[in-house]
């Protein structure tokens, strides 16, 4: 599973939107929609469903995942922020 993938995720989630998302990371649209399918393929699960007005709404599941994946980049952060501490 890519950090890079969970960020992406992250920010889909956010703003509930793959477009706005991929303004916002200054990729292409269809990189994000691959990244998120490939954590969706990864996971076995869907992580997002479309509501009436064309926003993406997380699942349950995509909730608990959005949850973890706060605490993994938290983690990451904490982890570099260590190791810089020791240069």
């Amino acid at each position: 599973m890519s950090n890079n993938n969970l960020r992406i995720f992250i920010t889909v989630a956010e703003l509930e939107s793959l477009t706005e998302a991929a303004k916002k990371l200054y990729i292409s649209q269809p990189a994000v929609s691959q990244a998120i399918k490939k954590l969706e393929e990864e996971l076995g699960v869907k992580l997002f469903i479309r509501n009436k007005r064309s926003r993406l709404m997380l699942t349950d599941i995509g909730k608990k995942v959005l949850a973890i994946a706060y605490q993994m980049t938290d983690l990451e952060n904490r982890l570099y922020q260590a190791a810089s501490a020791q240069l």
